[in-house]
């Protein structure tokens, strides 16, 4: 089977920042466990308040 590399850029509204970031952290760990993933990490953009990318 073929790799497939998805990635997706989130922009929390303001004043969410924080309360995006809690629920993205809490879906990483579930998502690793899931059959054939190889790698699910999040990013945080250290120039752009409240964008995340997965």
């Amino acid at each position: 089977m073929s790799e497939v590399i998805i990635n997706a850029i989130l922009q929390a509204k303001p004043g969410k920042e924080e309360e995006l970031r809690s629920e993205l952290v809490k879906v990483i760990e579930p998502s690793r466990e899931e059959k054939g993933c190889i790698q699910y990490t999040l990013h945080q953009d250290t120039d752009k308040a409240g964008t995340f990318v997965f």
